[in-house]
């Protein structure tokens, strides 16, 4: 499960939480499906935090061209580029 949303302290932030729960009830083999399902979260989650930092810095670069002189940081556009990206995540 992926949680998206804004974060509390720090409005210009977006706070993702990710969960996975593994379980097996094969007996005598749930203790090696439950590692091997651990190992496969962790290794997609790197592909997956990859992904995400891709398509962000492709939403970065895209609204910066529109912009002019002003800071592609701002609150505004931070806060537009969460909100879009819990709309593709949600199309998805």
């Amino acid at each position: 499960r992926v949680c998206v949303c804004v974060c509390r302290d720090r409005p210009v932030w977006t706070r993702i939480t990710r969960e996975a729960w593994i379980s097996s009830g094969v007996f005598g083999l749930s203790r090696p499906i439950q590692e091997f399902g651990l190992a496969r979260f962790r290794s997609n989650q790197v592909k997956s935090m990859k992904g995400l930092e891709h398509a962000l810095s492709n939403l970065q670069s895209k609204s910066s061209v529109h912009k002019t002189r002003k800071s592609s940081y701002s609150h505004d556009s931070v806060q537009d580029k969460a909100h879009l990206m819990i709309k593709t995540l949600k199309m998805q």
